[in-house]
């Protein structure tokens, strides 16, 4: 690439041996030269011409041009022009070409002009080159991405690399085919134009082929396309998409196969059958591929169970392939963390709330105490369920997985999981700002709290005990006890007058064994005789926190050490 870049008039006017501004040249002392611009912006490839205007009291005999290295070698030219007639005023014009492979970023042109007394002007261009950031693109005709290829017939590589200025190369690589080439520029250093075919007659299978094209700046751009050569004729399923392998009943499952043969055949037909769903399908798909997209309902009196879909494909020659895609149901899911109050003991697990909807979508709403406090969720109340789920690789759904899922806010959150794609949101809640309850009292026997930073027996059922309220939140309440065998009850005022507000756990009203540590739905009653009151056996010297929301409508007795905020009750 060339192009002509004509410097004229303007930059500086110099004078290095006394010339005057008297405007009749022939009165000059010494002599000048006038020039545009002595720091010129150019590409590689290109020629520029670079002018000036001498003007010379005694004549111009001679000019001098050095030309300084373009590349790391220090090369320079030497050359010297001849003036004839000494002329007092001369027009230097002078070519330079611009190699397309510099290697350097600035190059330096020198005149020394000579007069007829001996005296001498020197004058420097720089050429510094423009800074290339523009990589070279790629358009690759063949192959295409997840192309069928067979192998009685040659790869052929069809594309076009071009260049806002100069190509160095093109490589085309890989390793498993044996793939490595190399193509440069020809006359035109702005395009690389391939056309070649590639032996694949001993390969099967899937390969990735990479071409990096790179120009002159070092700029590069990279593609890869995905090729598939077929050696046997036999069809094939591969998986697209099939979600996570559980739904719940009424709820639904989607799945999506690619099936293929051979590009010499065609799939004849394709069936989609399943005893406990009772799909029996049949497709004529007449191409050697077709993407196979269905998604079904389970029936909402299916039961907990498998349920297997079988997908067979059979092409023009009789050829079979067959896969089977293994769903299970699920209608129970728990939550279990720091994040809930359950904290991490997995018999206490949570259970989520199936929405009428969609029966795959699960929805738990809970109080976070502090942001970093975590969950995972659950099959079964255990760790050892058949679903232990936490955050995957990517961080964006849940799997199988050791990791911990974090919430990085106090407050109220509904956690949302969907069990057909294992895709979860964590969502803030608001709940209202003012509690329905703004007291919360404890009474019962055999057990001591916290108080004054003493701990203090409980001697009556008659005592009432304030639990504190949680900072920021005007719902949940708390209180820090010892016991051995103890029952307590709930109520929303200091005394067990009727009328009142009084709450206990799901029961007949008395007290109801709930044995070591529980996390329970809240019942409300207005009289204290009609709740079931807890009835725990205890264990000695163990601090015990009951945890009350009013909002969540929950009542939790967990030892102290599993929470971190806030810090046990000190009671005036």
């Amino acid at each position: 690439m060339k192009k002509i870049l004509t410097i004229a008039a303007a930059l500086s006017s110099l004078l290095l041996t006394g010339c005057k501004e008297d405007p009749e040249p022939l009165h000059y002392e010494g002599f000048s030269i006038e020039t545009t611009n002595d720091v010129i912006q150019a590409d590689r490839g290109e020629t520029l011409v670079l002018e000036g205007n001498v003007i010379c009291q005694n004549g111009v005999k001679n000019i001098e041009a050095v030309v300084g290295a373009w590349d790391e070698a220090g090369t320079t030219t030497k050359e010297t022009i001849e003036v004839s007639g000494s002329p007092k005023t001369y027009k230097l014009s002078y070519i330079v070409e611009v190699p397309i492979d510099a290697e350097v970023e600035t190059c330096d042109v020198k005149f020394t002009i000579h007069d007829y007394a001996g005296s001498s002007i020197d004058h420097t261009f720089r050429i510094a080159l423009k800074e290339d950031t523009e990589a070279p693109t790629l358009n690759i005709l063949s192959p295409t991405e997840n192309q069928a290829v067979s192998p009685h017939d040659p790869l052929s590589l069809e594309l076009v690399v071009r260049d806002n200025l100069a190509l160095q190369e093109l490589i085309i690589r890989c390793d498993e085919l044996g793939l490595d080439r190399r193509y440069e520029p020809s006359s035109d250093l702005t395009v690389i134009s391939v056309r070649d075919d590639v032996d694949i007659s001993e390969a099967n299978g899937e390969y990735t082929i990479r071409f990096t094209a790179t120009d002159l700046s070092g700029n590069t751009t990279e593609e890869s396309r995905t090729i598939r050569i077929l050696v046997a004729s036999k069809p094939e399923i591969r998986r697209q998409e099939t979600g996570s392998g559980y739904a719940s009943p009424g709820g639904k499952i989607r799945f999506a196969l690619q099936l293929s043969t051979n590009i010499e055949h065609t799939l004849t037909q394709a069936a989609i059958t399943s005893s406990a769903l009772g799909i029996n399908e049949t497709l004529s798909p007449g191409s050697n591929t077709y993407l196979l997209e269905r998604e079904y309902t389970i029936p909402a009196d299916f039961g907990i169970k498998e349920c297997p879909i079988t997908v067979s494909v059979r092409n023009d020659i009789d050829e079979e392939a067959q896969l089977t895609l293994y769903y299970n149901t699920l209608d129970k899911l728990y939550v279990i963390g720091t994040a809930t109050m359950a904290k991490q003991k997995e018999s206490k697990a949570l259970p989520m709330t199936r929405q009428e909807d969609d029966p795959n979508i699960y929805t738990l709403t809970t109080w976070v105490d502090a942001s970093g406090d975590w969950f995972k969720i659950l099959s079964e109340q255990s760790w050892n369920g058949v679903l232990n789920l936490g955050l995957d690789e990517s961080g964006e759904k849940l799997a199988n997985s050791d990791r911990t899922v974090p919430i990085n806010a106090t407050g109220y959150h509904t956690i949302t999981f969907d069990l057909s794609t294992w895709e979860y949101s964590v969502d803030p809640y608001d709940a209202p700002q003012s509690g329905a309850y703004p007291e919360m009292y404890v009474s019962g026997q055999d057990f001591s709290y916290l108080k004054n930073g003493v701990w203090t027996a409980v001697s009556s059922w008659d005592e009432m005990v304030q639990l504190t309220p949680y900072p920021g939140n005007p719902h949940r309440f708390y209180i820090d006890i010892i016991c051995r065998k103890c029952v307590f009850g709930l109520a929303a005022q200091p005394n067990k007058e009727e009328g009142g507000t009084f709450f206990g756990i799901p029961g007949d009203p008395g007290w109801k064994w709930v044995w070591w540590e529980f996390v329970e739905p809240l019942v409300t009653k207005t009289s204290d005789a009609e709740i079931a009151k807890p009835k725990e056996d205890g264990r000695e010297n163990n601090v015990m926190r009951i945890t009350v929301d009013t909002h969540l409508n929950l009542i939790s007795w967990l030892e102290s050490q599993e929470y971190t905020y806030p810090a046990p009750a000190t009671q005036e």
